[in-house]
């Protein structure tokens, strides 16, 4: 990792890293940084551009969702670090969904199945696809089809979904095996809409928390409950959080590439411009 990006160089110049890494507005300076000197850098056309508008939207939408639902500042400032190790490398391969991930996933198989519809239409009647939506869809829907369609088009499904504070209640619903999870909450939970064999639990362990020896147990059993079902778990202490959080989340972000499969749209921008 470039030294722009290593937390203790942060650190050192910036005495309020702490805060900094909770602060979307300076995360994105480090993702502007990144996009337009290094990324992107002697590169031009008007592809390039798309590229760079789509690659700051996705690091702005990360950042503004994790840090809503984020329950403390240890959580936030892993989180942050999290989404700026996948996007210094793979750009939108991480989704931090602004909403429950059930509705996210419904929106946008729902577009996908507008698209379809409208280009049908559009073919039909030789219309191009926007005066068809105009036509089909009322002014909230046709703005809901075109964030979730262009979220389809360009491989989100694939993804990686990285969803904070998600409550696994209803999971028996989908499979009697998930029984044993009802009322569990987790700090961070990862996994793929392409396959269901990815699933990873992530807590952050602040002390005052998980301190007591009842705490410990109940930990260790959820853990149990989770890896008999197929979750992966990793615990990462507060303290070790704060005081490396970028190590922490390179040690996650390089399980999830090494042992995850993906086919996805933040590969082909590394193959359009060459770095890959």
């Amino acid at each position: 990792m470039n030294k722009k990006y290593d937390f203790r160089e942060v650190a050192r110049v910036d005495p309020n890293w702490k805060e900094d890494f909770q602060n979307i507005d300076f995360m994105m300076s480090l993702v502007d940084e990144f996009v337009d000197n290094r990324f992107l850098s002697n590169l031009e056309g008007e592809e390039i551009e798309k590229i760079r508008i789509i690659m700051k939207a996705y690091a702005r939408e990360n950042f503004t969702s994790a840090f809503a639902l984020a329950e403390s500042p240890i959580e936030k400032i892993f989180l942050s670090q999290v989404i700026l190790s996948f996007f210094i490398t793979e750009p939108a391969l991480l989704t931090v969904p602004p909403h429950p991930l059930s509705e996210y996933i419904d929106d946008m198989l729902w577009a996908k199945d507008i698209q379809k519809q409208i280009e049908q239409v559009a073919h039909e009647n030789n219309k191009t696809y926007f005066e068809v939506a105009e036509q089909m869809l009322s002014r909230s829907d046709l703005n809901r089809w075109i964030y979730h369609g262009t979220n389809v088009s360009l491989g989100r499904l694939d993804s990686v979904y990285m969803c904070p504070q998600l409550s696994l209640k209803d999971m028996s619903k989908f499979d009697e095996k998930y029984k044993p999870l009802e009322g569990i909450r987790v700090d961070i939970f990862f996994t793929k809409l392409t396959n269901e064999k990815y699933k990873l639990v992530v807590e952050c362990d602040g002390y005052e928390w998980h301190k007591d020896k009842d705490s410990f147990i109940r930990d260790r059993k959820r853990d149990r409950a989770l890896k008999a079902v197929g979750y992966d778990v990793f615990r990462f202490s507060g303290s070790e959080i704060v005081r490396d959080p970028i190590s922490c989340a390179n040690e996650l972000h390089k399980y999830i590439i090494e042992n995850w499969e993906f086919d996805h749209f933040s590969y082909k921008i590394n193959k359009m411009i060459g770095r890959s």
